[in-house]
């Protein structure tokens, strides 16, 4: 059972271009680009969407993701690691980007990812909405559930 994230609480700061800003159990909002003109193949994006589901419940809690040809969007929450730490952005976003360049053989991702603390419910829905439509709004399906590499969670 996926976990609801709580307000910020702990922060922690990575000194990179941007700065990335973590606290505990808290959600967030995750984009990384593929590297300068490289279009994921359909076997690729399959390879990153499995990457992806492999790590829920074992880095993160996945909520929704969708991959698209040029980028990834995730709504994640870190789990622990330890009694001191969970998982950071970066070594989550490492282990997608490493796995999934070594699979497909090639550079895929910039070095940089993207995120974003979700503070509210308000946004959660906002993020939501956003990784739902991006499929349709770069017109690759009609409805966002049709694309082949749309993930949600669905809680039984």
């Amino acid at each position: 059972m996926k976990s609801n994230f709580e307000p910020v609480k702990d922060l922690n700061v990575t000194r990179r271009k941007p700065p990335h800003y973590q606290s505990t159990r808290t959600c967030y909002f995750v984009t990384s680009h593929c590297s300068s003109g490289e279009i994921l193949s359909p076997e690729e994006r399959d390879i990153v969407l499995s990457a992806i589901k492999f790590l829920d419940d074992e880095k993160y809690d996945l909520l929704t993701a969708v991959v698209m040809p040029d980028h990834i969007h995730l709504l994640i929450i870190p789990l622990p690691k330890n009694d001191d730490a969970e998982f950071s952005l970066s070594e989550i976003m490492q282990s997608i980007k490493s796995f999934t360049a070594h699979r497909c053989k090639k550079k895929l991702w910039q070095h940089e990812s993207f995120d974003k603390t979700v503070r509210n419910n308000d946004e959660f829905v906002t993020f939501a909405s956003y990784i739902y439509n991006n499929p349709m709004k770069k017109g690759l399906v009609v409805e966002g559930e049709d694309y082949k590499w749309f993930y949600v969670f669905n809680n039984p």
